[in-house]
């Protein structure tokens, strides 16, 4: 009778045991991230969400293009926040970005939301400006890290899993763009074909050969005929029947399409004019087709662009953003994908 009761009170106190240390690793945490907020002091912008911590996602990159504020910024910036159980919201409203955003709009409009939806839905920016606990990304610039977007792709099928969940999660398209893909791909892909989507950088090899050193540690970019030997052998190896283009250069895509015709698809839009006679331009004649289109027009082509190849049954590129993010949305369904991998321009 004596033993049965001391093997009682063994198990009481084992019990006993376990949930003291429960309760106290739930109170070490909580302590932990009470005191890291507040060593960065928050900022009290109202008065409203008491209990929840708000991270703004803002930092000043003014020569980042929309992928790369999606990889250099949003992307990291997000993890890290949801690392801690706070909410990102992307707060490009301050910061002016020439790549995202017309001059006449600095100050006025969040570019972001041109695009994208906030991080986690039900919350807006308006919530953010309204709340008591608010803590500024830039305090931790330079503590996080995202993805190394330019070696990222391809990738192991535990990262391709993961990458495609995230972007699927926080970097929603805001309804206006999502239609207006669905509408394009209705247009564009004919029915019971295999389709090679191909993705273009021609800008880079034009920057490396004016031999700017913003283009140093860049992905080489083969030449416009080179390109189209690989894709006319890949569409052969692979069986498509078409392809759709993503290029950003005037006389690339009229190389394609002076070459496949009707066999090449693509969305309507204005290019750059990086070469002529496979020479780059002066900068100040690039632009000449987008004297009239504004930045936001620009992006949300580039964004059709982008998610319809990721749409494609296979996929041959250049190192580049838009191929990178389309081949994280496709989400490894691409039958075959391979990149042109030329090394990088040094010593610009």
């Amino acid at each position: 009778m004596l033993n049965k009761i001391k093997e009682r009170i063994k198990k009481f106190s084992c019990i006993v045991t376990i949930y003291e240390n429960s309760i106290l690793g739930y109170y070490k945490l909580r302590t932990r991230i009470f005191e890291e907020v507040r060593k960065y002091r928050p900022v009290h912008y109202g008065d409203k969400n008491r209990g929840k911590f708000f991270f703004r996602i803002s930092f000043e990159h003014s020569s980042l293009g929309l992928y790369s504020t999606i990889f250099e910024i949003v992307i990291p910036y997000c993890q890290f926040a949801l690392r801690r159980g706070w909410i990102p919201v992307v707060d490009l409203k301050d910061m002016y970005m020439p790549l995202m955003q017309d001059e006449d709009k600095k100050g006025i409009e969040n570019s972001w939301e041109y695009y994208y939806e906030q991080p986690i839905r039900g919350y807006t920016l308006e919530n953010l400006y309204q709340s008591r606990n608010v803590l500024e990304a830039k305090w931790w610039y330079r503590k996080v890290k995202g993805p190394q977007w330019k070696t990222m792709y391809p990738t192991s099928k535990k990262k391709m899993k993961y990458w495609h969940d995230f972007i699927q999660s926080y970097i929603r398209l805001n309804s206006n763009i999502e239609n207006r893909i669905a509408l394009e791909r209705e247009r564009i892909f004919k029915p019971g074909h295999k389709v090679l989507g191909v993705g273009i950088r021609a800008g880079l090899r034009a920057g490396a050969m004016r031999q700017e050193k913003l283009y140093n540690n860049h992905p080489k970019q083969p030449t416009c005929e080179e390109l189209m030997d690989i894709v006319e052998d890949k569409m052969n190896q692979w069986g498509c029947d078409y392809i759709f283009l993503s290029c950003d250069d005037r006389e690339y895509f009229n190389k394609f399409r002076t070459k496949w015709g009707d066999k090449c698809w693509f969305v309507d839009r204005k290019l750059l004019h990086y070469f002529e006679n496979d020479v780059p331009v002066p900068t100040e004649q690039m632009y000449r087709e987008f004297r009239d289109v504004t930045v936001r027009k620009r992006n949300e082509d580039y964004i059709v662009e982008t998610y319809l190849l990721a749409q494609c049954n296979s996929c041959y590129s250049s190192h580049g953003g838009g191929a990178t993010f389309a081949y994280f949305l496709n989400g490894g369904q691409y039958e075959y994908i391979e990149i042109y991998d030329g090394g990088v321009y040094s010593g610009l």
